[in-house]
């Protein structure tokens, strides 16, 4: 068992997992006992899963779990009276794009991705 910091608030984030992902490669998980937060080990595989091309080429089910996002990011918008958010990880940027739509100041930040 090994602890890491939160990426998240710098506290302690002890083992609680491991699954295995692309490729074969076991991914160790952490939760933070400071925030709750549910983490992985330093993701070096991001390169690898992303170096094809955009996911959504090869992923069906990209734009159903889009819509089901946006309907739940709507309704937490509307309930905690937000007007600005953040999609971070956001892929092609359907969702930063559905949410703009509807009014609020969505952006969408991607280091593996480029929004279209």
């Amino acid at each position: 068992m090994q602890d890491i910091p939160c990426r998240l608030c710098g506290g302690k984030s002890t083992e609680k997992f491991h699954l295995r992902g692309l490729q074969g490669i076991d991914i160790t998980y952490f939760e933070c006992i400071n925030c709750g937060s549910l983490q992985t080990q330093e993701p070096t595989w991001l390169p690898e899963a992303y170096k094809r091309s955009h996911l959504a080429n090869a992923d069906t089910g990209a734009a159903q779990r889009v819509l089901g996002n946006h309907a739940l990011v709507l309704i937490a918008a509307k309930v905690l009276r937000l007007q600005t958010i953040l999609d971070f990880g956001g892929g092609d940027g359907l969702l930063c794009r559905l949410l703009r739509d509807r009014g609020l100041d969505a952006e969408t930040v991607d280091g593996y991705s480029t929004p279209t």
